[in-house]
């Protein structure tokens, strides 16, 4: 079996547990810590399979405002799972597998803070990711449908369909 990796979110997120997880963690800050990342760290919390504040302390941010601009990707930890591992001073110092964790896009976070939350009337508000009944899904899905590259992609999978000798 593999090692642990964070759940990867997008704004069109699917399934019980991921549909608008991103919109909550990037307005419901109180339930979640934040950690900024690289290239070079996630790579080592990939290979690790798990956060490691035991040796090295590891500073976490309380929004996803306070650290979206640092680096391409950022980690939201749920509080209730770091509570006893979490100093007053704003670090970590235990240990949690990266499966309990979501990876956030911060471009494309802060493309749809730009596109969407700057121009609600919620914004601001407690859960306000709630209040609205929106799925960009729904809309993309729509746009996917209608152009030429579906079409394309189409004609590649029967062409695949045509090669293979014994089709599933």
């Amino acid at each position: 079996m593999g090692k642990p990796r964070p759940i990867e979110l997008h704004v069109n997120s699917k399934g019980v547990k991921k549909h608008q997880k991103l919109q909550e963690l990037i307005h419901d800050e109180e339930k979640y810590l934040f950690l900024p990342i690289d290239g070079r760290r996630k790579t080592d919390l990939y290979n690790k399979g798990l956060l490691d504040g035991r040796k090295e302390a590891i500073p976490l941010y309380k929004s996803y405002s306070e650290c979206s601009e640092l680096h391409a990707a950022v980690i939201a930890i749920p509080r209730e799972t770091i509570s006893s591992f979490f100093t007053p001073k704003g670090v970590f110092i235990g240990v949690i597998q990266l499966d309990r964790t979501f990876l956030i896009d911060t471009r494309e976070a802060n493309r749809f803070i730009q596109d969407f939350c700057n121009e609600c009337e919620y914004v601001g508000t407690p859960q306000c990711f709630k209040e609205l009944d929106y799925d960009c899904a729904e809309e993309d899905r729509d746009k996917y449908r209608d152009t030429p590259y579906l079409m394309r992609q189409q004609e590649i999978r029967k062409a695949r369909r045509k090669r293979t000798p014994f089709p599933v």
